[in-house]
């Protein structure tokens, strides 16, 4: 009985949708590019002392939306990252460069489109604003991968 309790259990992990950090691994994976197995605030900090990732520099202390989309519209990996500064884990997701930018009320600007995980749900393509608080921001960092 405790076996076939294991066995499910086994499975349901198995079916169950990663969670950010591991989604945005897989697919830096798929594009041979090394993440480290770490939470998104790991992530983070290892994007940004990476030689292989580039921190795209803010313009006027904001968010370079447009040089990261359009740096993903290029087809480079770019990942936006967002680390808490504490035990509880940050968000990160890949830049998506096939639809244009839309407007944010909440970034004030136009913001492109990310794929990630969020709060458990299945992966999925959304405004950049629709996956991290606006009021985030400054903490809040975009990474090019340089190869």
């Amino acid at each position: 009985m405790l076996l076939c309790v294991s066995v499910l259990l086994s499975a349901c992990a198995a079916t169950r949708a990663p969670d950010c950090n591991l989604y945005v691994i897989s697919l830096m994976k798929e594009k041979n590019i090394y993440l480290p197995q770490k939470n998104a605030n790991g992530l983070n900090q290892y994007l940004q002392n990476s030689p292989q990732w580039t921190t795209l520099p803010r313009a006027d202390g904001k968010l370079d939306h447009a040089a990261a989309y359009e740096a993903a519209k290029k087809g480079r990996a770019v990942l936006a990252a967002y680390d808490t500064g504490s035990g509880r884990s940050g968000h990160i997701a890949a830049v998506y460069g096939k639809k244009k930018p839309a407007w944010s009320a909440g970034f004030a600007a136009l913001v492109p489109y990310v794929k990630g995980k969020v709060n458990g749900r299945s992966p999925q393509i959304s405004l950049l604003s629709a996956q991290f608080s606006p009021s985030k921001e400054k903490k809040i960092s975009y990474y090019i991968y340089n190869k």
